[in-house]
């Protein structure tokens, strides 16, 4: 290869990675006396971006050269060695690097259509992994999947040979924990060896799903340290959330290694989680102790799961991280005017309870669990009524279906007070 054309080959990868600044780049190493041209002004946030990808850009044309220079000395063509191993990269793209025994990149993958638009342009077959990695971390950052609100990223790789494995595993990391760094990026790296006899269960799972092998091989580790999920619901989630689930003392994987932490700014804050179920029951800070607020997934939805203790009660909260509404109750308190209060509270238990004599009716109850769900009649269907006896006590119970999801109420057929209500997608 000519020295031409190891140029234009940086010129292309540099390109792909920073079009913004390539060509300010080129023209500072080629002609540092030419007179300034004068230009429109730009914001600062603009010139802080160029700032950041203009470091990018330069570290990659010294890693591109240094890595194109070493595969022309030493004459190893790509496509003609065996696959050694596989590194995976998932933010949402995901991308597979095929490595001969060098660690040189024999194939470079797209495994979805974010991935596609990562790798347009970039030529990466038969550099070094090391510049590979580099090239599509600058490529992420430019197309903005890496930002403050989603800044994981998950870095596996499956090797028979262990030693070998790890050692790139650990390399790699490094190697992106350096850009990101040099990019003032905070992003948080979770990274994982994948031993060559796991392979065959996992990739039957990346199959079936449509994701990576170490997306997978990540969730299955998961679901072992904690059954009560399910693999469907996990698959769907980004790197980013599955991140935040990993937080949860609950879902401790020891075979996943991480730095940094995971961005919560797609989210409320797990005080306001804690705010919204105190404001529910009726309490303050001062009313409660043994305070545990975690990270968490109920059908597919990212939760807050609010535990506390006030008096002799145990309270377990459910909270949408998105928008701090309640997601489920307490099993054994129940909703009054003033908020929601002890059963033993509300009333002294009698062995033979006397009649109700009020009854609100069926209409009245469903528009009361309309009201609350914040829906007319004509934004739902299959809706059912039923009138139901419990513990001495007429109750209405209303459910009925709205978008994808599904609403049940318990309200209490003579004052009309929701008793308990639940919310499944």
């Amino acid at each position: 290869m000519t020295d031409h054309e190891i140029e234009q080959r940086i010129k292309q990868s540099v390109e792909a990675c920073t079009p913004d600044v390539l060509d300010k780049i080129m023209s500072s190493c080629t002609s540092q006396s030419a007179p300034a041209e004068e230009s429109t002004p730009i914001s600062s946030h603009r010139r802080w971006s160029f700032t950041r990808m203009a470091a990018i850009a330069a570290i990659l044309v010294v890693i591109v050269a240094a890595s194109f220079a070493f595969g022309r000395m030493s004459g190893a063509p790509a496509g003609q060695t065996s696959v050694a191993s596989v590194v995976s990269l998932d933010v949402n793209p995901s991308i597979a690097l095929n490595l001969d025994a060098d660690a040189i990149v024999l194939e470079a993958a797209a495994l979805n259509a974010d991935a596609q638009e990562i790798l347009s342009g970039i030529p990466l077959e038969g550099s070094h992994v090391n510049t590979a990695v580099s090239a599509i971390i600058g490529s992420l950052l430019s197309h903005g999947y890496i930002d403050e609100l989603a800044n994981s990223i998950l870095i596996s790789v499956e090797d028979s040979d262990a030693a070998r494995g790890e050692r790139l595993s650990a390399e790699i990391t490094q190697d992106i924990n350096e850009a990101l760094s040099t990019a003032s990026v905070n992003a948080s790296v979770l990274s994982q060896y994948i031993s060559g006899g796991e392979t065959d269960n996992v990739g039957a799972l990346a199959q079936e799903y449509g994701i990576s092998h170490g997306k997978a091989a990540l969730i299955s580790e998961i679901i072992e340290a904690n059954p009560t999920y399910t693999f469907a619901e996990l698959s769907a989630l980004s790197v980013n959330d599955l991140n935040l689930i990993l937080s949860n003392p609950k879902n401790t994987v020891d075979s996943v290694t991480s730095s940094g932490s995971a961005s919560t700014g797609a989210y409320i804050s797990s005080d306001e989680a804690l705010n919204a179920a105190l404001t529910d029951a009726g309490l303050t800070s001062g009313d409660i102790f043994d305070i545990d607020v975690e990270f968490d997934v109920d059908h597919g939805r990212m939760i807050y799961d609010v535990e506390f203790r006030s008096g002799s009660l145990e309270y377990e909260y459910e909270i949408d991280a998105a928008d701090g509404s309640i997601v489920e109750r307490p099993w054994h308190v129940q909703q009054s005017e003033g908020g929601v209060v002890p059963p033993e509270e509300s009333a002294a238990p009698s062995p033979s309870p006397a009649p109700q004599t009020g009854n609100i009716g069926a209409e009245a109850a469903r528009d009361i669990a309309l009201q609350h769900a914040g829906f007319s009649l004509g934004d739902i269907h299959d809706l059912d009524i039923e009138l139901d006896h419990d513990d001495g006590r007429l109750q209405y119970k209303v459910d009925f279906n709205a978008g994808f999801s599904e609403y049940e109420y318990e309200i209490d057929a003579a004052t009309g007070t929701i008793i308990e209500y639940d919310i499944d997608d």
